[in-house]
């Protein structure tokens, strides 16, 4: 089956604001052109396209990843002609760069994953990144009516995959401490649902143990709120205090609090890491944690992709 997607870059400085087309079919992106003139339909009899060089796919699920505007440097030439002024092309944008409407949140389904997993080149954790790659397009931190408002169009498994996704970031880049200090905190209970949800019961444990030294189990989804109990469980002692009063400076806060509070998360942090990182015969990057992940997004399919 052949589909055909359109994408517009916003007019940026003296860069008019330039349409790209692309058209897929089974394996492979037959056909991608420019058309670079401004305020002209992609369907007028005025529309001018130049047939960009591309390089085929290897599988559906670059294909799909094309077609859905993620990893355009595949486009070869298009990536340097539809980027001229260094900015990413966006799906969704009208021409002078407003927002047109939001994405459809499911993105294409890329093809079985006991196809694509015969690539030597799968990465399983690009395809659980590409399952919540529209999702990622339009959601705003710390903004509860725009995340309500998302929530309500979101699948379960979207929502559990996009939560994961987010607080596993986090817990590997910088502990528990920086999970709940930044904006992603607001996910928390998503993501130990959505643990419990995709059945990753021992993931769901640890975040369990983590979230326990909090009030009644209870994360704010107000990040200050949030903060203020991790400053709260911060010990006052000579090093901490003053750096704590110095709330304008960002840095010197978060550092405080981070290192205050790192010994509350040890030992739960340790599990984690050895969770993720644990081999089970598999190549690719931490495929104990993604692999699982991946899979569930097969069996839930019909509510991941369209």
């Amino acid at each position: 089956m052949a589909y055909l997607q359109h994408f517009i870059r916003p007019a940026t400085g003296h860069q008019p604001c330039a349409q790209l087309r692309m058209g897929v079919q089974g394996n492979g992106v037959h056909t991608a052109e420019l058309q670079p003139a401004p305020g002209v339909a992609a369907d007028s009899p005025g529309a001018a396209w130049k047939a960009l060089r591309t390089k085929k796919c290897r599988n559906a699920f670059e294909a799909a990843m094309h077609a859905n505007g993620q990893e355009w440097d595949w486009l070869g030439k298009g990536w340097q002609l539809a980027c001229a002024a260094g900015v990413p092309l966006h799906a969704g944008t009208t021409a002078d760069g407003g927002q047109a409407h939001l994405p459809d949140l499911r993105p294409v389904n890329p093809g079985p994953l006991s196809v694509l997993a015969k690539d030597l080149d799968f990465d399983w954790s690009s395809y659980f990144e590409y399952a919540v790659c529209r999702i990622a397009e339009v959601w705003v931190w710390d903004k509860p009516e725009r995340a309500a408002e998302l929530r309500a169009r979101m699948a379960p498994a979207q929502m559990a995959l996009w939560a994961i996704a987010n607080a596993d970031g986090q817990i590997c880049n910088g502990g528990f401490s920086q999970f709940f200090y930044n904006s992603y905190g607001e996910l928390a209970h998503e993501a130990l649902a959505g643990f419990e949800l995709l059945g990753l019961v021992q993931f769901a444990d640890i975040l369990r143990d983590a979230y326990a030294v909090f009030p009644g189990q209870r994360i704010p989804k107000d990040r200050d709120e949030r903060v203020a109990i991790l400053e709260a469980l911060t010990p006052d002692d000579a090093s901490a205090s003053p750096r704590l009063q110095a709330a304008s400076n960002g840095l010197e806060h978060a550092s405080a609090i981070f290192k205050g509070t790192e010994d509350l998360w040890d030992e739960l942090e340790t599990r984690y890491y050895a969770l993720i990182h644990r081999d089970i015969g598999v190549r690719g990057y931490n495929a104990a944690f993604y692999k699982p992940l991946c899979e569930c997004i097969e069996a839930r399919s019909h509510e991941v992709f369209r």
